[in-house]
């Protein structure tokens, strides 16, 4: 799947939800199981705020290999952003 963000494209923490959310839910319809949620979440977070991703890479709060979001993760971004 390709990801056409940039830092520019976001100027709210809730735009930024809404466009994963959106992605997450064109990809199932379009079939693509092999997408995380978290993964998008996590792709999309480093091409808008990379410097936030970095913070949380290889971290418990690490989108990346999850299905959901957790609580702490979303306020750390939330925070940070």
């Amino acid at each position: 799947m390709a990801f056409a963000t940039n830092s520019d494209k976001y100027l709210s923490f809730n735009d930024f939800l809404a466009d994963v959310s959106i992605t997450y839910e064109l990809g199932v319809r379009a079939g693509d199981i092999d997408t995380r949620y978290g993964q998008i979440y996590f792709n999309f977070l480093s091409e808008a705020k990379p410097e936030i991703a970095e913070q949380l890479r290889a971290t418990d709060l690490d989108p990346f290999h999850r299905d959901n979001i957790l609580p702490g993760t979303h306020n750390f971004v939330e925070s940070r952003w």
